[in-house]
């Protein structure tokens, strides 16, 4: 969830503040090497308020009977953290006189259940709107979202059910019906108006996938997104280039994931390298188009600090100005308005450094650790296609900006990270942008 607006930010803070042990130290063996080898007896689970014990059972790595390896345990610690839904995982074990052990797995289970706003402004562009998103429905560790908003006047509407951790199998499901409106301003590289116009989607999503187990780092995320949309052309206001197929489209976009960010408690940990080709109207070779996305993602650890790096590039072929890539905005290049640049290659990086300022208690919301945030954003777009060729666009432009803000991580509430960040725009200089916002940007 991006650019949202956490409902609880206008609570006051309560100033009490507490040591607690370092982040770094959550997946640590060391403690739990001297009971390897020998079988568990038993495994109780303490704590849970709103999720299924035997939603936290299928997730782990050992049961019952099994003989207790401190590696293959924590991989179960792992998989929890990765619901996003737990936090403060503790392991406790016990030695009977049998020689068998009970451990106890004491955990804390986040809300879930949330209610967002949206709100984005900057750059001559604005996004207002809400919705509701539950990261644990029914227990099970299963995402629903259900939101409305608009986008500079524009309605969009979105219903999103993912699993990942389906029962227990290594099964990801995912479901997601939708209609996007875009309003789209073009822009030459030096600011000027080149016209706008406004289209929208209708699609049906359906996605399927696997978790690899591997003996080997890094893990494997496998899955493909199986669409079918359509889409209209709302209002075009001298921009001749823009048209979109009307008639009913197709899609499929198989994604690798290697490796994993984790969350730990408010931390990330790690880094993911996704590689997603897409294929559109693979059967109407008038129409047909495709596309190759690759990422990187890192995150650093230094005490309770993070920094982080994000670098994704992208190339696709000939198709029409409205299905180009776009850069600009707040899940971009921030300080910029959305859609500011249009291309079909490109590459754009964010730096960010994260320092630990606090940790304190607010009414209602409770454990809250407040985190600064230093940033950098840029990036490089060439061969607008057919803008290039009728309007004599240059085909590359440089965007790059800088900017400083805040976030709130609040421990009790799954995916609850607001961030206020301020962006000021050096190449070409458009100013300020800024956004308020649930979820991590990268």
């Amino acid at each position: 969830m991006r650019q949202v607006l956490y409902f609880l930010l206008v609570a006051y803070f309560s100033a009490s503040t507490v040591a607690y042990a370092d982040e770094q130290d959550v997946f640590s063996t060391a403690a739990l090497n001297a009971n390897s080898g020998v079988i568990i007896s038993e495994i109780r689970i303490e704590g849970l308020r709103w999720t299924k014990e035997k939603a936290v059972r299928w997730l782990l790595t050992q049961h019952e009977g099994d003989v207790f390896d401190a590696e293959l345990w924590i991989k179960g610690i792992h998989n929890l953290y990765d619901t996003t839904v737990v936090y403060n995982v503790t392991t406790n074990i016990t030695r009977l006189d049998s020689g068998k052990l009970i451990i106890v797995l004491h955990l804390s289970d986040r809300w879930s259940l949330l209610p967002y706003g949206i709100f984005q402004a900057g750059g001559g562009s604005n996004n207002l709107g809400g919705g509701v998103f539950d990261a644990n429905l029914l227990g099970y560790f299963t995402q629903v979202s259900a939101s409305y908003n608009t986008f500079d006047n524009v309605a969009t509407y979105d219903f999103n059910l993912y699993q990942e951790f389906f029962l227990d199998t290594n099964l990801i499901l995912g479901f997601d019906i939708s209609q996007t409106g875009t309003p789209v301003d073009l822009q030459s590289n030096h600011g000027d108006s080149l016209g706008d116009f406004t289209w929208s989607r209708t699609q049906y999503q359906l996605l399927l996938g696997e978790r690899l187990e591997t003996h080997w780092q890094p893990k494997i995320r496998l899955f493909s997104y199986f669409e079918y949309f359509r889409d209209q052309m709302l209002e075009n206001d001298h921009a001749p280039e823009a048209h979109v197929y009307s008639h009913p489209q197709w899609r499929i976009r198989p994604t690798v994931i290697f490796g994993r960010s984790e969350l730990t408690n408010f931390l990330e940990q790690g880094q993911e390298i996704t590689f997603a080709p897409t294929s559109a109207n693979f059967f109407d070779g008038r129409r047909a188009y495709s596309t190759a996305v690759a990422t990187y993602k890192k995150v650093f650890l230094d005490g309770n600090t993070n920094y982080a790096i994000f670098l994704n590039s992208g190339a696709m072929t000939t198709a029409p100005v409205p299905y180009l890539f776009r850069l600009g905005g707040y899940d971009t290049v921030r300080g910029f308005s959305t859609n500011r640049a249009m291309g079909r290659y490109y590459i754009n990086d964010s730096i960010e450094y994260r320092p630990y300022l606090a940790r304190f208690k607010i009414p209602l919301a409770g454990e809250t650790v407040l985190q600064g945030n230093l940033f950098t954003d840029g990036a490089v777009m060439w061969n607008s296609t057919n803008l290039a060729q009728t309007r004599l666009v240059d085909s590359e432009i440089s965007l790059l900006s800088v900017g400083a803000g805040v976030r709130f991580n609040f421990l009790r509430f799954a995916g609850a990270v607001v961030r206020i960040d301020f962006a000021k725009t050096v190449t070409p200089e458009e100013g300020w942008g800024s956004a308020i916002g649930v979820g991590q940007f990268f």
